[in-house]
């Protein structure tokens, strides 16, 4: 999706040119989000100038880096985990239900009460996508997964309009709640299953890591006197 960014001090010192930006690049609605927080954290939508203002406020409060993501309509929230290192294999899909434009953090963790967090949420498992659809969103979600070099498990969510079947990848969850062990126990992976796989991935990566060289011996330094050229 379009979207714009800028820092706190930026907004703090432009404030009218920023809104004009947005405006001018994204219109309304639009997500204002704190750019490296999760689980809805601090993130609202702004349907207009007084919201955007108080969208941003909160923001800032949370992030020095500030998100501005443009809005999008009739959409629906598809979501596919990845697991793997170097050998990907991405999960069914699903789509999650509710009556909200967005999710809460209340919605994702206390729903349902304390224990169940996000597993109580209401989703569709597998998503109701056509079978086509549902390898395209697999296949992005796994070009996403190795495009960041994550590792492990990840879950990538994106944004669908059902009736042209565009769509949009809105983040990828390095650490997604619960581990998103309900998508892996509807593509055939149990819970202990899925456990005993990342722990081996995990030992598999630290292996690679071992191999690696992090220090370079070399006097370039103390034959280096301040101000001199090398």
């Amino acid at each position: 999706v379009k979207y714009i960014w800028f820092l706190k001090n930026e907004w703090q010192d432009n404030k009218v040119k920023i809104i004009e930006k947005i405006e001018k690049t994204l219109g309304y609605p639009v997500f204002v989000k704190p750019a490296n927080l999760g689980s809805s954290v601090a993130i609202n939508k702004a349907g207009g100038l007084k919201e955007l203002e108080n969208a941003i406020e909160i923001a800032s409060n949370f992030d020095r880096r500030i998100i501005v993501e443009e809005g999008k309509g009739g959409i629906i929230e598809i979501n596919c985990s990845v697991i793997g290192n170097d050998e990907l294999t991405a999960s069914v899909c699903e789509q999650p239900v509710n009556d909200k434009q967005m999710l809460t953090y209340e919605d994702k963790y206390l729903r349902g009460g304390k224990t169940k967090g996000i597993v109580g949420l209401s989703r569709l498992i597998p998503a109701p996508i056509s079978e086509e659809l549902t390898k395209k969103i697999q296949e992005t979600a796994k070009k996403a997964f190795w495009a960041i070099d994550a590792a492990g498990i990840a879950r990538v969510d994106f944004m669908v309009r059902p009736d042209t079947e565009d769509f949009w990848i809105t983040e990828i969850n390095t650490l997604p709640g619960s581990l998103s062990f309900y998508l892996w126990e509807k593509s055939g992976l149990s819970f202990s299953n899925l456990l005993d796989k990342l722990i081996e991935l995990g030992f598999e990566r630290y292996k690679e890591k071992q191999e690696l060289t992090f220090s370079y011996d070399s006097d370039l330094i103390t034959k280096t006197s301040i101000g001199s050229k090398v």
